[in-house]
């Protein structure tokens, strides 16, 4: 028997928190959630089949980590410095692209879920439309969400409802946090990397996590290739984000957390993700 044990990371006892949490049926109730909002879909032994739009979105739930997921190919889908950029946009869904075809773009979600969350599954559903040309789909979902007294006033609400709520969770599961006095609705998290800086959406429905790791300015470091695999492995649940910063390229490891039912167990998915995509990223080079 070893006399030692290996510590686990931040990122695993963060995974931890999440294993007891009970899930809900989602299957049951993503069916008639679909029918409601008049988007096409049937479901097949391996999942969903949902038409958002003329692009053909796969959807799982996983009831085992407790995540609704889902993807749908946009071909090359643009330049891979456009889409790394794209990614720091606070949207559910972000770019990526298969390791085995880098030509093609994917565009992917994946939603941790306690409770089957309506405004939150719509809010995924909105940013893959968002993200693959379907912006009349996106409204339509957009006002399925907030429901037919939207507007400023109920943004101001969910804003509100959103920065206590993820104050709490952050609370909960012990991660030291700040909000900053000059921006209400922006945090400084601390963990054991650093630094990750937290920002809601002035709509009130997204929290975007962004952490940012060195890169390099080295032909090899902006190379197609090193872009290519930032993609590549912005597949499971956080993503890379790359913009200019004072005429040099600055990247981030980000993930976005949904605010409807927003609790713990979101939270520790969102910077569970991050921490595991910066420690690969560590031990690529």
């Amino acid at each position: 028997m070893a006399l030692f044990r290996r510590r686990r990371s931040q990122a695993q006892l963060l995974a931890a928190t999440r294993s007891s949490v009970q899930r809900p049926d989602v299957d049951a109730e993503l069916g008639p959630l679909l029918d409601e909002v008049g988007i096409p879909a049937r479901r097949e032994p391996g999942g969903w089949v949902i038409d958002i739009d003329g692009a053909t979105l796969l959807c799982v739930w996983s009831a085992e980590y407790g995540l609704l997921g889902g993807q749908v190919e946009v071909g090359r889908g643009g330049e891979p410095a456009e889409l790394l950029r794209r990614n720091l946009d606070p949207m559910l869904a972000w770019c990526a692209r298969y390791s085995a075809d880098p030509e093609s773009a994917i565009v992917t979600f994946a939603l941790p879920l306690t409770t089957f969350e309506r405004g939150a599954v719509l809010l995924a559903l909105e940013s893959v439309a968002g993200l693959t040309g379907g912006e009349a789909l996106a409204a339509r979902l957009r006002d399925a969400r907030m429901g037919p007294g939207g507007g400023e006033l109920a943004e101001q609400t969910a804003e509100r409802e959103g920065r206590a709520a993820f104050t709490a969770a952050l609370a909960e599961l012990g991660l030291p946090a700040a909000e900053r006095p000059e921006t209400p609705g922006a945090w400084r998290v601390e963990v054991d990397r650093g630094i990750v800086e937290a920002v809601l959406r002035d709509a009130g429905d997204v929290v975007l996590l962004m952490h940012e790791i060195p890169y390099g300015t080295s032909e090899k470091d902006t190379s197609p290739e090193m872009l290519s695999w930032l993609l590549e492995s912005s597949d499971n649940g956080a993503r890379f984000g790359l913009v200019p910063v004072g005429g040099s390229p600055a990247l981030f490891v980000t993930a976005a957390i949904a605010v409807p039912g927003l609790g713990p167990d979101a939270v520790a998915h969102g910077f569970e993700r991050l921490l595991t995509l910066a420690d690969h990223y560590d031990g690529s080079g």
